[in-house]
């Protein structure tokens, strides 16, 4: 699990920000099964997903997540590797 930030620097103008992509790794040996987000924080509600998308990978999988805000930096997120191990 990932936290992501806000990167909106105005609340409720007509300008929204697109944040910084974070990525959620899955550990050594184990494959990636699924991805999930959340808005930990909502700001004042003015937010929406981007991607949530796998990256599989020789030497690891992972899932990369990003969201867009109008919240003036007080919108918060999170991206989630669900991973199996043993595989």
């Amino acid at each position: 699990m990932t936290s992501i930030k806000d990167a909106d620097d105005v609340a409720s103008n007509p300008e929204w920000t697109a944040g910084d992509t974070g990525s959620a790794l899955c550990g050594p040996g184990e494959a990636l099964i699924g991805t999930g987000f959340a808005m930990t924080e909502p700001g004042n509600r003015e937010v929406t997903w981007l991607q949530a998308l796998p990256v599989l990978s020789g030497t690891g999988d992972s899932v990369s997540g990003r969201f867009a805000s109008n919240s003036g930096g007080t919108a918060e997120g999170e991206i989630v590797a669900i991973c199996l191990g043993g595989i």
